[in-house]
């Protein structure tokens, strides 16, 4: 009992540090009741982990987010040049077809040359025309050309063809 006594006065002498949990309550041999207290201060270092992960997480939000952004104007500059392709193997067919049935030298080229042609918009067609057996032919040779490919180059880098197959089907061109 009197040990109880003993432990309970000491409480109430330290009541205030006891409200604020800094401290250990400990037996020691011979029966005394003792409570050490402790001063933790943990607080500031709980801040610098708080300000350190949410620093590292913007900054790995914000990294993504740019690269993400680089790819997207990476896209929309290949779309353009894409475009410009299409524009130019377009424009080599329609000079493959003219120089076939106008019997022209516009877009004809010695085989196993391609006629090649600079545009405006810094691209080029380059554009072939071969027989049925798929040897390189002069586009202006109505009796053995059967295909007209035109390639349209952009940028050096983004390429785009178009294939175009025709037949007589007895019927003779002019």
């Amino acid at each position: 009992m009197l040990f109880l006594r003993r432990v309970f006065s000491y409480i109430m002498m330290n009541m205030r540090n006891i409200k604020s949990g800094n401290f250990n309550f400990k037996i020691h041999q011979g029966g005394q009741a003792r409570l050490n207290f402790v001063k933790q201060n943990l607080g500031g270092q709980a801040m610098i982990l708080a300000v350190l992960a949410l620093g590292g997480t913007i900054l790995g939000a914000t990294t993504i987010a740019g690269l993400l952004m680089t790819y997207q104007i990476r896209q929309t500059t290949e779309a353009a040049n894409s475009a410009k392709a299409i524009f130019a193997a377009d424009s080599g067919l329609e000079c493959g077809l003219y120089s076939f049935f106008k019997n022209s030298n516009v877009c004809a080229s010695t085989p196993p040359q391609a006629a090649s042609l600079s545009l405006s918009n810094d691209s080029v067609a380059e554009v072939r025309c071969f027989d049925a057996s798929e040897n390189q032919v002069s586009c202006d040779d109505k009796t053995s050309a059967k295909t007209i490919k035109s390639t349209g180059t952009a940028a050096k880098t983004i390429k785009r063809a178009f294939l175009l197959y025709f037949e007589s089907v007895g019927a003779v061109f002019p």
